[in-house]
């Protein structure tokens, strides 16, 4: 019973992690492009707006990136429970920073609020490392990971909705759904205080590294296995970040969208991840294996983003990003999954957080080289998202498929 409980905190963390990520996706774009909110003068320029965006979105990454190998070597030393404590309620409290410096425009304390919801943000590598102590078998692991991709996907489809909603009730409150992020993450915390059951063994005289992150990365260059995956992974999640981040840019430049619009679109790309991360990642890997619908997804997802080059309509817009959306869907946890099957158990939560380590490094890199692009052409951010999964797929083929 104390692991169906400690399973159902685990995925109870993952989607409350991720509706209170999704829940901001409408709301930052407008915010820092339109004038209506004065967080800049009225006469700024739009490249420096978009800019100014581009470095906002960089520093949850920066901070996911420094605290997400730390929060994972607390979970191998501490255990998975009072990792996840501590990191719930770090994010609450990155959350309400957010939400206080979004009503008072205060740039400066929006920036520290949002580094410091970053640094914090390790739960769903926590959850991963817990899910896979949990897990009997490769299969399972596997399993349990797709389960944690799907309510990924939902997560999404719900907090974006609601933020652009929530945003829309008050256009000057555009903090209102933070506020409630911030709650629902507090209520999180009391929740893995309550049902949640330590599922490792902890070793407590592993020392740990301020610079962990950057030390890991070093050790990872060692392993050829290792490089053939997260080289892969980089180069999918740094084209995934820029497709994502700057699809709500493309919807408010070209159709003149806001945060009620954007939450529409996010709603349809939810619906998406669920299907691509729910239903045909099950289906595809029965009938083709996951190496080969990993390759599909790679390919797939560089076509569709480059589409976002040409199109002008609304409707062949969303058509592409559904594609985007799916493909990423299938390709996410099938990744991590292989991540995870070439590492000892005791090593779990380690390689996990190098895992998000390199995943945070490429969100870090996406979001100022989206927005030096920008100020050439909207189109050549989608050009080199969709270049950058091309690489991925060729790193792959060239360098040699790691095997099952």
């Amino acid at each position: 019973m104390s692991l169906r409980s400690s399973l159902a905190v685990l995925l109870g963390t993952v989607f409350v992690d991720s509706l209170c990520w999704s829940i901001v996706f409408p709301l930052f774009a407008p915010y820092f492009m339109d004038n209506h909110y004065p967080l800049f003068a009225a006469d700024e320029a739009m490249n420096v707006r978009v800019m100014m965006l581009a470095i906002f979105l960089m520093l949850f990454s920066c901070g996911q990136f420094i605290g997400a190998p730390i929060l994972g070597d607390l979970a191998d030393r501490y255990g998975r429970r009072k990792a996840l404590l501590w990191s719930v309620f770090g994010m609450s409290v990155g959350l309400g920073l957010t939400a206080w410096s979004m009503m008072m425009y205060a740039l400066y304390w929006l920036f520290i609020g949002r580094w410091i919801t970053g640094f914090f943000a390790g739960n769903i590598a926590i959850c991963m490392t817990a899910a896979s102590d949990l897990s009997l078998d490769e299969g399972r692991r596997t399993h349990y990971f797709g389960y944690i991709s799907l309510i990924v996907g939902v997560a999404f489809f719900v907090g974006t909705f609601l933020g652009g909603k929530l945003a829309n009730l008050e256009s000057r409150m555009l903090s209102l759904p933070l506020w409630l992020a911030a709650l629902l993450t507090l209520g999180n915390w009391i929740g893995v205080l309550v049902a949640f059951r330590e599922t490792a063994s902890v070793d407590r005289t592993k020392p740990l590294h301020i610079m962990e992150g950057i030390c890991r990365l070093k050790q990872v260059l060692l392993d050829r296995r290792m490089i053939r995956l997260y080289s892969v992974y980089f180069a999918f999640v740094f084209g995934w970040t820029i497709l994502f981040q700057f699809t709500p840019v493309f919807f408010v430049q070209v159709f003149g969208f806001g945060p009620s619009d954007i939450s529409n679109v996010a709603l349809f790309m939810g619906g998406c991840w669920i299907f691509g991360s729910g239903y045909l990642h099950k289906v595809l890997t029965s009938w083709w294996g996951r190496l080969r619908v990993l390759e599909g997804c790679l390919l797939l997802f560089s076509l569709f983003s480059l589409g976002f080059v040409w199109v002008e309509l609304f409707n062949p817009s969303l058509l592409l990003l559904g594609g985007c959306v799916m493909t990423a869907g299938m390709s996410w946890p099938l990744s991590n999954s292989f991540i995870a099957s070439l590492v000892p158990v005791g090593l779990q939560g380690k390689i996990l957080g190098t895992n998000q380590s390199v995943q945070s490094l490429a969100m870090l890199l996406a979001p100022p080289l989206g927005g030096m692009l920008y100020s050439i052409s909207l189109r050549a951010v989608f050009l080199l998202s969709s270049l950058s999964c091309l690489g991925a797929a060729l790193i792959y083929f060239l360098m040699g498929k790691t095997e099952e």
